[in-house]
């Protein structure tokens, strides 16, 4: 056995043996199912364990954890294809009804995306490409799972922070730019804050005024930079 995990809601566990994936019931041991994936692929539980998510090099799959069922269509979009890597970071909305990421071409020069997946209609939305030599991070969805939260900007530097209807992919802000690239971002538990960490270790916050229709945004206020203590 290479490989051994539980699955969040302690109901199934997967035991990796070479390629193989074999699924079993944690009470009775009952073997449920088995599939194969890649020698450089990442196999993963999703939070609540509802469904196990395979992301590799140009691989990418979701099924329900249950029945070893394929979710999402049959084929999925070239670019999300051609781009994946076994680190890509998966986001899951926190009722589990969608998740999402952001896509890099491989090679110089190629537009990032991000990309949202529904997982009870197994249906793709590209929230859009962010120009040439882009880069774009995936963040946090809101509290009720209805907005998506990312940076993104030129080369390396993700200096734009955006809203988008996860239903839709469409913008639901207008881009607020950063001096520096944005390290991290996310909302508060009632959903009316964001607040967005930069490189140059201050911390921004900002108010959603309406949470039917975001925009703008409010900017609230701007904490000094967090330095790391001396002592």
């Amino acid at each position: 056995v290479n490989s051994l995990a539980i699955s969040p809601d302690g109901r199934v566990f997967r035991a990796r043996v070479g390629i193989e994936h074999r699924i079993f019931d944690s009470e009775t041991g009952e073997h449920r199912y088995e599939f194969r994936s890649g020698d450089w692929n990442r196999v993963e539980f999703s939070p609540s364990g509802k469904y196990l998510v395979e992301v590799g090099p140009e691989n990418f799959s979701v099924r329900q954890t249950d029945t070893g069922r394929m979710v999402g269509p049959a084929s999925i979009p070239d670019a999300v294809v051609e781009s994946m890597r076994r680190d890509t970071v998966i986001v899951y909305s926190p009722d589990e009804s969608r998740l999402a990421f952001s896509v890099h071409p491989r090679g110089v020069g190629g537009p990032a995306s991000d990309w949202i997946l529904s997982l009870a209609t197994g249906v793709f939305v590209d929230s859009g490409a962010h120009g040439a030599e882009s880069t774009s991070m995936v963040h946090s969805f809101s509290p009720d799972s209805r907005w998506l939260l990312t940076s993104s900007g030129a080369n390396s530097g993700a200096n734009i922070m955006q809203l988008w209807n996860a239903e839709t992919g469409e913008p639901m802000t207008v881009g607020l730019g950063h001096a520096y690239p944005i390290r991290d971002a996310s909302f508060s538990p009632d959903g009316r804050l964001i607040a967005t960490a930069t490189s140059d270790d201050q911390v921004q916050v900002w108010r959603i005024q309406n949470r039917d229709s975001p925009m703008p945004l409010e900017f609230r206020s701007a904490y000094p930079p967090l330095r790391h203590s001396d002592t």
